[in-house]
């Protein structure tokens, strides 16, 4: 399996507008962060998790064609404004492309994207997509793998991760990961999880508690993602222990 990182940034991207921070400022590409997003290619098949606002150009620079499916991790804008922009993908499928999401964010869903799943949904003007509310612990058939969904508090609202098997385990936007999911990806590969920042945040896990989770959760590779201008990519990775590095833009790690 291969995962490719097409963002690693915060809904503010990296850097942010009007910031003249030293990280917005960095020449450092890995400070350069595009909205979280990620690509995983497992045979012949290729998994797209969230579509951001920045989804046109991250396919684009990954030099991206075609997707199998869809995974979301939940219903904020910075992880789902991109989907209309799927329409360059459907238009070559025969056949609707499933999006898979939590259950509890499929009517919120249909209201954004009236175009996309409701009943203003026009063929041959919008991306022909297949919506599918998938609940909290439900396994899923995606190609040759079978992935399942684990919601972790994110704040006072929620947010799906998606495992892969034993192979790859992907959990942005989350405050705590209770012991029950814990327990459900112990020893997993290659784990991508949340690291806001250095500092606290209240619906984001910062370096310490980051750290622990993927101590605690024992991946043989663990990338930090959707980061702040707060983390400057040179000296945070510097310090981090063994088999764990921060994701940036375009970067790829490889499962088995």
């Amino acid at each position: 399996m291969r995962i490719r990182f097409l963002g690693t940034g915060t809904s503010y991207g990296v850097p942010m507008i009007g910031c003249d921070c030293n990280v917005c400022r960095s020449e450092d590409p890995r400070d350069r962060r595009l909205r979280t997003s990620a690509v995983v290619e497992s045979g012949r098949f290729r998994w797209l998790i969230d579509a951001g606002p920045d989804l046109r150009a991250q396919l684009l620079a990954a030099e991206i064609s075609t997707i199998d499916g869809v995974f979301l991790t939940h219903f904020h804008s910075d992880h789902v404004m991109g989907l209309d922009d799927l329409r360059a993908i459907t238009d070559r499928r025969g056949s609707p492309l499933p999006v898979w999401a939590p259950e509890r964010d499929v009517p919120a869903l249909i209201a954004a994207f009236p175009h996309l799943f409701g009943d203003s949904r026009r063929p041959g003007w919008s991306a022909n997509l297949d919506l599918r509310g998938v609940r909290d612990g439900e396994r899923i058939d995606a190609g040759e793998e079978r992935v399942r969904a684990l919601e972790v508090p994110h704040g006072r609202g929620w947010s799906t991760g998606w495992v892969f098997g034993s192979s790859f385990a992907y959990f942005t936007d989350l405050s705590e990961m209770p012991s029950t999911v814990r327990d459900a990806i112990r020893g997993v590969d290659v784990l991508a999880i949340d690291m806001l920042r250095v500092e606290p945040h209240p619906t984001h896990l910062n370096l310490e508690k980051s750290l622990e989770i993927a101590a605690d959760c024992g991946a043989r590779a663990v990338r930090f993602i959707h980061m702040s201008h707060e983390v400057k990519h040179a000296e945070v990775d510097a310090d981090l222990p063994a088999g764990m590095r921060l994701a940036y833009d375009g970067s790829i790690v490889e499962s088995g």
